[in-house]
């Protein structure tokens, strides 16, 4: 009954100790999954951003390449043109980009239009002031640029007509210096913007299913991981503990014929082989003693056999000499 205690007893630290082991397992697994899906998502969000703004500096480069060329183009038709009126019809009727919706406008240095097909009412007014959504003045921004640098690129916002959103224009413009002219091609691209944003969502739903299967490997590899590695405690831990405790209880009753299987680590198949060296030690030390007590028996015997032995002779001895002595007794008497 008591062996059957202990035996239980032992199981129970064995089990005790495989499930501290197997917490420790999935702790080092969930902070490892952790950093993975850190480091991962980290590097999706660096790459994202990072591809982001190359696609952005492309598209972007795109239209301001694609500008410049058809402010070459306009330039051309000023530069070949004798008088102010053929220049303005020219222009006024050019258009460009989807849909034909977008147009040339030119301005003098005063800050005067000279073509604008989009409100015709500006033409011969000065417009030096005029300001962008954000309060900039873009007219005077131009012209600073243009009579500077002699060409180059501005970027503002608008109001868009019939809502309340804003257009994000991009501008190219280049200094005709014979009329003091500024010729302007401008084009939205808030549809740069709408790319980049579907690109963004796409990127994000890219993080979130990384996430998800990152999240699936990690708790597939727990479940994998703690089947395993309770397996391989319970087959190389417990049951070789549980194997030494009995042969130890066997050796505790006199049994000296025990064999322990051991399939664990070197640490367990050492404690074995002490085992079994501490019962080989326990049967030779148990044969000696029981040599030792023999030859006591022995050596007992012969002691008492001598005692006895030496009894005899005397009591020999002495009746021989009672004998004698009755003898010369029985010579007198005669």
């Amino acid at each position: 009954m008591d062996m059957a205690v202990r035996r239980h007893n032992l199981k129970d630290v064995c089990m005790k100790l495989s499930r501290e082991i197997n917490l420790f397992i999935i702790g080092s697994m969930v902070i490892l999954g952790t950093l993975c899906a850190g480091v991962s998502t980290y590097s999706l969000y660096y790459n994202s951003k990072a591809e982001m703004e190359h696609l952005s500096n492309l598209l972007l480069s795109e239209r301001k390449n694609n500008l410049r060329d058809l402010v070459a183009g306009a330039y051309s038709v000023l530069a070949t043109a004798n008088f102010y009126e053929p220049a303005q019809n020219a222009l006024s009727d050019m258009r460009f980009g989807e849909n034909n919706q977008n147009h040339f406008f030119v301005v003098d240095t005063d800050g005067m239009f000279w073509v604008y097909p989009e409100n015709p009412d500006f033409l011969g007014k000065v417009k030096m002031d005029l300001s962008d959504a954000e309060g900039t003045p873009y007219i005077q921004q131009i012209i600073n640029g243009a009579t500077s640098s002699g060409e180059g690129v501005i970027q503002y916002k608008e109001m868009s007509e019939g809502s309340n959103g804003l257009i994000t224009r991009l501008v190219h413009y280049k200094y005709f210096e014979k009329w003091k002219w500024v010729v302007c091609a401008g084009m939205s691209i808030n549809d740069i913007e709408h790319v980049l944003a579907q690109k963004e969502k796409e990127l994000e739903k890219s993080m979130l299913r990384q996430l998800v299967q990152i999240s699936v490997m990690l708790l597939a590899a727990l479940a994998i991981s703690t089947l395993f590695s309770a397996k391989m405690i319970s087959r190389r831990v417990v049951a070789p503990l549980l194997a030494i405790k009995d042969a130890a209880e066997s050796i505790g009753q006199g049994n000296f014929n025990n064999t322990i299987e051991v399939k664990g680590g070197q640490e367990i198949r050492q404690l074995a082989k002490s085992i079994l060296r501490m019962q080989n030690s326990l049967e030779i030390s148990l044969k000696m003693t029981k040599q030792m007590k023999e030859q006591q028996k022995i050596r007992s015997l012969k002691n008492s056999t001598q005692t006895i032995n030496s009894k005899k002779s005397d009591l020999k001895k002495t009746d021989l000499k009672y004998n004698v002595a009755d003898d010369r007794k029985i010579h007198k008497v005669s």
